[in-house]
């Protein structure tokens, strides 16, 4: 297996500070983040991923909600016949609903996430530094997505019985 499919063991999370404020730059409003209109390009980047489709639909209150789904040839981690939601992006945040248990927990330490039903709810990013981190742990959900799972640990075990050949010294000669 090339590298490339093997993902890395977690990522390196600081502690989201709840109560930090942006001095500099402007403030996301979180309809223009669920429309796909940020400013720092968070639903560009996910766009940009080889085998990813967008789809953004209209909600019951009124706001925006943009699907990022992943293509089923570009799924590694298991088999999906259609195509399979590797992100949902509206106002209450980034809901990623495949995610590695790993960095699902470490993103739920560090206070980057809130855990929902059946999938992590990603909270959105308040300046350029919050979406680099939030577009890592994106990122490591779609390397999930598109990575093989890792091997079963058992032993190849090598063949007790093998085929019988003539030496073949004999004819070269």
């Amino acid at each position: 297996m090339h590298e490339s499919h093997e993902p890395a063991t977690s990522i390196l999370l600081p502690r989201r500070l709840v109560d930090r404020k942006t001095a500099i730059e402007p403030r996301e409003e979180p309809r223009d983040v669920a429309a796909g209109r940020d400013h720092w390009g968070l639903s560009l980047r996910i766009s940009a991923l080889p085998g990813i489709v967008t789809s953004v639909s209209m909600l019951e209150d009124g706001s925006c909600a943009t699907d990022h789904f992943i293509q089923p040839a570009y799924v590694l981690r298991r088999l999906a016949t259609g195509k399979l939601l590797l992100c949902r992006i509206d106002c209450q945040g980034v809901t990623l609903p495949q995610l590695d248990p790993a960095d699902s927990s470490q993103v739920l330490a560090k206070g980057w996430a809130a855990c929902s039903d059946d999938s992590m709810t990603l909270y959105l990013p308040r300046d350029s530094i919050e979406m680099d981190i939030a577009w890592r742990i994106i990122l490591r959900a779609y390397q999930h997505l598109a990575s093989r799972p890792p091997t079963s640990r058992r032993r190849h075990v090598a063949a007790t019985t093998l085929p019988q050949f003539a030496p073949t010294t004999r004819y070269w000669m």
